[in-house]
């Protein structure tokens, strides 16, 4: 919205509980649009954060617009190790993609390490940049190694789940959520697959993954899932089992607020 100065007095209160890495990152892409690059390394004046979080963005961006991409990719690979060069390397897959230069962007890509080396914010976003290119082999790969190696997070789950819903890959898509049962952030896969089967009309397996779910102490469905399955049930007609489900909402919510007030 061009709402700049609101932006940075949001983020400076930020920054005293701990600003992290993508909120960083966003501050630098805002100080990148709204000033002269030269001015831009202001960022460095309102906040600790290190030199590959923030200031990284802004010369890379910065570069892509002036020099020769390709020599630019090579001093950045050759200077950055690890992580750090996980996140560099993404952005440049991005942008040969967006250039159209499909050939590059995987070369690219092929630098990247893959595995426990890879950070899963990392890799979500690679996930989504190969999705949105046409490339799901890949991502399909890059999901399964993510998986297999452990290093993966909610985000990554859902990601795979949307894309295959997106695709009417149903079979494939309950496949996706059964390889992440073990893993970190279970509630938010739960609640994304049972909002993804509502809105598919699919209204059946919602409703045993919810049980499934609520049979947990620590995966107890939150207000947003309640309301997936409410919309399920009414769309499918199941007017008695939606107001079943509020009232079961409704009782949860007064018993959390006795609970505050004791």
């Amino acid at each position: 919205m061009g709402r700049f100065d609101d932006a940075l007095q949001l983020y400076r209160h930020a920054v005293k509980f701990g600003a992290d890495r993508q909120t960083n990152r966003l501050m630098a892409e805002a100080f990148f649009n709204a000033y002269e690059p030269e001015d831009a390394c202001r960022v460095l004046d309102i906040t600790d954060a290190t030199v590959d979080d923030m200031v990284t963005v802004i010369v890379l961006r910065e570069n892509l617009a002036t020099k020769d991409v390709d020599d630019y990719f090579e001093e950045w690979r050759l200077e950055y190790k690890g992580k750090t060069f996980d996140r560099i390397a993404t952005m440049f897959v991005d942008y040969w993609f967006k250039h159209g230069n499909e050939e590059k962007a995987m070369k690219c890509y092929s630098f990247i390490p893959q595995g426990k080396c890879l950070r899963a914010t990392t890799g979500n976003t690679l996930l989504t940049i190969l999705l949105s290119n046409g490339k799901k082999t890949e991502a399909r790969e890059l999901f399964n190694k993510m998986i297999k190696t452990n290093c993966f997070d909610s985000e990554t789950v859902n990601v795979m789940v949307d894309e295959c819903f997106k695709m009417g890959e149903f079979k494939e898509a309950m496949g996706v959520f059964n390889k992440s049962r073990e893993g970190k952030g279970m509630a938010k896969c739960y609640s994304n697959t049972v909002a993804r089967l509502c809105e598919h009309g699919m209204v059946s397996e919602a409703e045993g993954l919810f049980e499934e779910m609520s049979s947990y102490k620590d995966l107890s469905p939150d207000v947003p899932t309640f309301r997936s399955m409410i919309n399920g049930y009414v769309r499918a007609g199941r007017v008695d089992d939606a107001l079943k489900t509020s009232k079961t909402l409704a009782l949860l919510n007064l018993r959390k607020v006795s609970i505050y007030q004791d």
